[in-house]
């Protein structure tokens, strides 16, 4: 009877180390992933207004738009964003700007990652010149698949012809 009791502690003994072995080895500080840029399609979008004309506050448009890397198809961005300050708002480059909250799903071929973060608006639905050069960083929020876990911070840089750099940046 006494061995078969220092066998079990044996064994939970060993399972136990190789569990903290296996946790210490998943910490997030070291995501495993590596930073990639992809590029967005202009999105197809569709607004729902809430009657003001132009954007104001509560309207609500949803998007999509084809996600390549490197020329190739690598998937979907899906979105949508809330109007939720007009102008003029106080963080914002320019007095004539609003804000969008944004959420963000990018479909790829590995799994998908979610986004969340702000984004500057016109009332005419232009894109603002802060979008074009300095663009925006939103929230790696996680992911499933490949990207399970994951966090870091999404720079989106609009360009004129209506596309978008998307770089993800995943913390270490």
């Amino acid at each position: 009877m006494r061995n078969k009791r220092t066998a079990f502690l044996s064994m939970a003994t060993a399972g136990a180390l190789a569990t903290v072995g296996l946790l210490a080895g998943c910490s997030s500080d070291d995501s495993g992933l590596d930073d990639f840029t992809v590029v967005s399609a202009k999105p197809d979008q569709t607004l729902i207004d809430t009657g003001k004309g132009d954007y104001s506050l509560g309207d609500y448009t949803v998007f999509s738009a084809p996600v390549t890397k490197d020329g190739d198809g690598f998937g979907t961005l899906y979105g949508t964003k809330l109007a939720v300050a007009e102008p003029p708002v106080d963080s914002a480059p320019s007095s004539d700007l609003g804000l969008f909250q944004n959420q963000l799903t990018f479909v790829l071929p590995d799994g998908t990652i979610s986004i969340n973060g702000v984004q500057y608006f016109t009332t005419d639905g232009s894109i603002p010149d802060p979008s074009l050069g300095e663009g925006e960083v939103r929230a790696i929020v996680g992911g499933t698949g490949a990207y399970a876990g994951a966090s870091g911070t999404l720079k989106t840089t609009a360009r004129p012809d209506g596309t978008r750099q998307q770089e993800f940046d995943f913390e270490d």
